[in-house]
């Protein structure tokens, strides 16, 4: 079987990771390798501790970015893509610290079609709690009304296309727009050849959801809706930059 590493970055979110964490210890088929890449202030070691409790039991390695901007909130595609440049495994499971794994074969079922057919991707269906622990039955879809897939929480894809890529764009000023921009690379990805799958038969929960913005963050995640439309048609993100640098 080929090595599997789940990516992921937090920030002051230790009591969601711990949760995301614990959704993985019984899966039939758990990572070889967790990554987690916490992104920049200190939070007095809450996370810290967290990945030190599980740290044995699910063979995670903790990691720090130094230089996380004063903002609402962050670029996550850049401790992301830290941790894909530290993952040593083949296939990537890139994922959230804020989502949890419902069913115990979560895991396997997004994996295995990919060491089937190293030139498909899978993805998990993701239902969003609000900070009250409810489900608002929120779907994204289309203008058809089909439901569809624009982020990269829950995906297993081979880690030598996402670095060829060059990862998740990493100019982005926060949340919002960074997974629509790698979804559409990868669509587009060797003519096409990438196969997406979205697996209905997986289903994680995002412990809270873009409805719980406050004001303040809320007028940064629309920048960053417009900076989505201008760079929809890169090819290759960062080019030019070393991306995926822990002292960015």
């Amino acid at each position: 079987m080929s090595k599997v590493s789940l990516v992921l970055a937090t920030y002051h979110h230790a009591p969601y990771l711990e949760k995301t964490l614990f959704s993985i210890v019984n899966q039939t088929r758990k990572p070889d390798q967790i990554v987690v890449v916490e992104d920049g202030d200190d939070d007095g070691g809450a996370t810290f501790a967290v990945c030190e409790k599980w740290k044995t039991a699910l063979h995670i390695e903790h990691y720090r970015r130094v230089n996380r901007p004063k903002l609402v909130y962050s670029n996550q595609a850049i401790p992301l893509n830290c941790a894909i440049k530290i993952a040593t495994g083949k296939i990537l499971l890139i994922h959230d610290d804020a989502c949890m794994f419902t069913k115990p074969t979560d895991i396997e079922n997004l994996v295995r079609p990919v060491e089937e057919n190293p030139n498909v991707t899978t993805y998990a269906v993701v239902k969003h709690l609000d900070r009250n622990g409810q489900n608002p039955g929120i779907e994204f879809k289309d203008a058809n009304g089909i439901p569809t897939f624009w982020n990269y929480r829950g995906q297993a894809i081979r880690r030598d296309v996402v670095v060829v890529m060059g990862g998740i764009e990493e100019s982005w000023i926060g949340y919002g727009g960074g997974d629509c921009n790698f979804r559409e690379r990868l669509v587009r990805w060797n003519n096409g050849i990438m196969e997406s799958r979205r697996m209905f038969d997986v289903e994680i929960y995002h412990q809270w959801h873009p409805q719980g913005r406050t004001d303040a963050e809320l007028p940064i995640y629309h920048e960053n809706s417009r900076r989505y439309e201008r760079l929809s048609a890169q090819m290759i993100a960062n080019e030019g930059r070393d991306w995926g640098n822990l002292n960015s």
